[in-house]
C-alpha cells in the first residue's frame, strides 16, 4: 500500500532487521524469512538479552559455535510510534516508558501488589488464583480445596500454555473418569480451558518460582480476571478413546463367547 508506513530498523553485529512490533519479531532485512521472536529473547526490563549466532544471523541454538552477547532496546525505543498503534495510546503516553509498562494495566498491578488474588470464572462459579498452594479455589464453597493445579501436569496443551480438564460444575472439581472403561461421554462432566499457571498469575509465579518479576509480566501481562472456556467433548480426544473401549470389549466378548464348552 501506497501509505503503508516503513517500519524501522536495527542493526545486529553488521546485519540490518526490520522492527515489527505487531508481531514482535524482527525479520532480516534481505531475508525476511530469517526472524527473531521477542518473546524468545531474554528480558531485562531496561533491554532484551540473547545470544546471536553470527553466522545463523539468529538466536545461538548451542553452546558451541560463534557468538555475540546482544542487549536489544526496548520496542518503545525501537518503534514508539508502532507500539502506540498496538496498544491504542498516543505517542506521548510511550515515551520513557518500557516494554512491561506498556503491555500491563498499572492499575491492575497495584491490586494485585496490595494482596488481591486474580479470579477466574469456570462455567459460570469464580475461582481465586492461587499460585503459592497451587491451586483454583472456589469462591463460596468450603467444601472442597478447589482444583489441585499441580496434579494437571499431563492435561497442559497448547505449548503449556492452557490445561483442558475434566470438571464437574456440581462439585465445582477436577474430576478424572476412568479413561479405561469409558464407553460413553461423562454425563456430569464438562471439559474448561484455562490458562497455566504463569498466566493466571504471573506475579505470583515469579515470587513462587524467585523469577525476575518483570520478565515474567513482559511475557504473560497480568489479568485480574479471566475466564475459563467450555470446550465441546467434540473437541477432545474422548470419541477415539470410547471407539477404542468400544472395540476391545466387543472383543472380549467375542472371545468369551468362543471359549464356551458343553
Amino acid at each position: 500500500m501506497a501509505n503503508e508506513r516503513k517500519l524501522p530498523t536495527y542493526t545486529i553485529a553488521g546485519t540490518e532487521f526490520i522492527v515489527d512490533v505487531q508481531q514482535e519479531l524482527l525479520l532480516q532485512a534481505d531475508i525476511p524469512y530469517n526472524t527473531i521472536h521477542f518473546h524468545e529473547m531474554d528480558y531485562r526490563t531496561s533491554h532484551y538479552y540473547f545470544h546471536y549466532d553470527t553466522s545463523l544471523k539468529n538466536l545461538s541454538k548451542s553452546a558451541g559455535g560463534a557468538y555475540e552477547i546482544v542487549r536489544l532496546p526496548n520496542m518503545t525505543e525501537l518503534d514508539p510510534l508502532g507500539m502506540a498503534q498496538k496498544y491504542g495510546m498516543e505517542p506521548s503516553q510511550i515515551t520513557g516508558k518500557t516494554d512491561v509498562e506498556v503491555v500491563n494495566d498499572p492499575e491492575q498491578i497495584k491490586m494485585r501488589e496490595s494482596g488481591r488474588q486474580p479470579v477466574i470464572e469456570i462455567a459460570g462459579h469464580p475461582f481465586f488464583v492461587d499460585i503459592h498452594w497451587g491451586l483454583l479455589r472456589p469462591k463460596d464453597d468450603f467444601s472442597t480445596l478447589g482444583i489441585p493445579l499441580n496434579d494437571l501436569d499431563s492435561y497442559l496443551s497448547d505449548y503449556g500454555k492452557s490445561y483442558q480438564i475434566p470438571y464437574d460444575p456440581k462439585t465445582h472439581t477436577f474430576k478424572e473418569p476412568d479413561y479405561s472403561t469409558l464407553t460413553s461421554i461423562p454425563k456430569d462432566l464438562i471439559v474448561v480451558e484455562f490458562p497455566s499457571q504463569q498466566i493466571l498469575d504471573p506475579i505470583g509465579y515469579a515470587r513462587k518460582y524467585e523469577l525476575d518479576k518483570n520478565a515474567v509480566l513482559r511475557k504473560s501481562p497480568l489479568q485480574m480476571q479471566m475466564k475459563a472456556r467450555t470446550v465441546p467433548w467434540e473437541e477432545t480426544s474422548i470419541r477415539q478413546v470410547i471407539a477404542g473401549n468400544l472395540k476391545t470389549r466387543t472383543k472380549e466378548k467375542a472371545q468369551r463367547k468362543k471359549g464356551r464348552r458343553i
